[in-house]
């Protein structure tokens, strides 16, 4: 019986990288393709992890690519885009708080996650909030999602995990969490139904 529903945060609630490259392609007057490419890298994986900080992250951005920005506008659309939320995933959660324990399980930056929190009330919804640069690991790492269940205090079978990374779902499955691939609000809300997660389709 599922008792804890973790959820990822970008692309699933709210926009991360995605959509940037189409202001940046304005701004820098270059193609769309690539540019998401180009945002991350080793030293992307590493802000994730809690290892460098965004200052540092911007100016490897800059430097490496030759963008004509300063690292304050960079960092300014960076934080304009977090501010869009991925259409019904919020409302979806009203039905949900009261009947499953909720998590937050995101991949961010120590200095995106701080803003975040501050513009997405949303977020006090959860129950927990996991971060990578708290565990020092991103999703994907090998090992991670034991580590997960165990500051949950739930076994894997107690677990659904709701992310649209296939790599992130693929380590979810490979701990034994049973695990829906998010493409649309609409979409995951059929696949809660059909497990019978929602008000109305049995559940607990």
């Amino acid at each position: 019986m599922i008792e804890t529903i973790i959820f990822d945060l970008s692309e699933v609630f709210i926009l991360g990288m995605h959509g940037l490259e189409e202001v940046l392609a304005r701004r820098l007057d270059i193609p769309e393709s690539g540019i998401l490419r180009h945002l991350g890298g080793d030293v992307f994986l590493n802000l994730m992890r809690g290892k460098v900080t965004e200052d540092v992250y911007l100016r490897w951005v800059l430097e490496t690519y030759g963008w004509p920005l300063e690292p304050a506008e960079l960092k300014q659309l960076l934080r304009d885009n977090f501010r869009h939320q991925v259409p019904g995933s919020v409302a979806l959660l009203d039905d949900l708080p009261g009947r499953y324990e909720l998590a937050l399980l995101t991949d961010h930056g120590r200095e995106w996650m701080a803003y975040i929190v501050t513009i997405h009330p949303f977020l006090a919804r959860f129950d927990h909030l996991l971060t990578s640069f708290d565990l020092g690991r991103l999703k994907a790492d090998p090992g991670t999602f034991p580590i997960v269940l165990d500051v949950l205090g739930r076994p894997p079978e107690a677990c659904l995990f709701v992310d649209d990374n296939p790599r992130n779902i693929a380590a979810a499955r490979a701990a034994g969490i049973d695990a829906i691939v998010f493409e649309s609000a609409a979409h995951l809300r059929r696949e809660l139904a059909r497990r019978g997660l929602l008000d109305g389709h049995g559940g607990r």
